[in-house]
């Protein structure tokens, strides 16, 4: 499953299909091959893939997506906090952080991404604590409240 960012008019196509090589904003423009996101956009849009994974409130998870983490996440694995700074721990622990999902071709994966770092996005027991609050294209702003 895809969506797709219509850069130039800043426009969110929830539901594109995938047809003779282009990009449909959905099955009505199959039969106006003309009218494909190749030849209306000029070729200027970003497509953003579903990762597999649901947040808490069970809402897939894209690429592009902002997910902040539940003031609880740094305890729902019992690990606690280990990234050596307690007065950060301390912080993230009554706020939460906020993170971008992105791909990381290196690691082969969906990655967390913000100002302090990132982590490998793997597995359903990271995304439990975590709700989508935006994307990066919609709700850029969300991205500097951390």
């Amino acid at each position: 499953m895809f969506r797709i960012w219509l850069i130039k008019t800043e426009e969110m196509i929830r539901e594109p299909v995938f047809a003779y090589n282009k990009w449909f904003r959905s099955p009505e423009y199959l039969e106006k091959y003309d009218m494909c996101l190749n030849e209306t956009e000029g070729g200027k849009y970003e497509v953003m893939q579903y990762t597999g994974l649901k947040d808490k409130d069970d809402k897939e998870i894209y690429e592009g997506d902002i997910v902040k983490e539940d003031n609880e996440y740094l305890h729902c694995d019992g690990g606690g906090c280990d990234c050596g700074n307690p007065d950060r721990c301390k912080e993230l622990d009554e706020k939460g952080e906020t993170y971008k999902v992105l791909w990381n071709g290196y690691f082969g994966g969906y990655f967390l991404s913000n100002t302090l770092g990132g982590k490998l996005l793997k597995g359903k027991d990271k995304v439990s604590c975590m709700a989508i609050i935006g994307n990066i294209h919609e709700n850029s702003e969300l991205l500097s409240i951390n």
